[in-house]
């Protein structure tokens, strides 16, 4: 039967927002000093790590894997697709296959991105379209496959979108991963670790 995919929490820590600072990009402006923000980043590769490392004790597969996130979270997902799990002190892995992302200000990017799906609302005032369409005009500049939704009259953080213009988004993203996802490298499997707002997803053989 077709694979689906499912969802299976995992948490970790944010870095607290001290009261003296301001969010620039990927850093942390305090006090004069710029400090790189990637410890979130870092807990999402070490999740990655974990399951890969114990994937036969969790049931789960790792061919295939996609990453997705929202806002800040979408950050940490993209921000894996372009360097790697090495890159922020995880393993030796394969990059994502496919990364989703949701309302973000995020703009760097590589020369080998994996396939990736964006979604953001027409009036986001924090992460504001024009950003996101910028990233994705580059992407396709290097050749990476991209798939961009621009939802009318939502905002920032309108999760699954259920009863506004987004709705479906989900499902969407999912069809675009199975497509992103090459037949060599599936493998049917259980899991989709959240790592708060960023996502670690693989997928789950229905019973017969």
């Amino acid at each position: 039967r077709r694979p689906k995919a499912c969802i299976r929490p995992i948490r970790f820590r944010c870095p607290p927002r001290p009261a003296n600072h301001r969010w620039h990009g990927h850093r942390c402006r305090n006090r004069g000093t710029a400090e790189p923000r990637n410890r979130d980043t870092r807990d999402l590769a070490a999740a990655i790590s974990y399951l890969f490392r114990h994937a036969t004790v969790l049931g789960v597969g790792t061919q295939g894997y996609s990453l997705w996130g929202s806002s800040a979270g979408a950050r940490m997902a993209a921000a894996i697709g372009s360097h790697g799990v090495a890159s922020f002190g995880g393993d030796d892995l394969p990059k994502p296959s496919a990364v989703v992302m949701a309302y973000t200000g995020h703009s760097e990017y590589s020369v080998n991105e994996p396939p990736t799906f964006v979604v953001v609302g027409e009036q986001d005032g924090i992460a504001p379209p024009s950003v996101m369409e910028k990233r994705v005009a580059a992407l396709r500049k290097t050749g990476t496959e991209v798939e961009f939704h621009r939802y009318s009259g939502l905002g920032h953080g309108f999760g699954p979108g259920t009863g506004t213009s987004a709705q479906g988004w989900i499902e969407r993203a999912v069809r675009f991963w199975e497509k992103s996802t090459r037949p060599s490298t599936r493998e049917p499997a259980v899991g989709d670790a959240i790592a708060r707002r960023g996502a670690f997803s693989t997928k789950q053989r229905t019973p017969r």
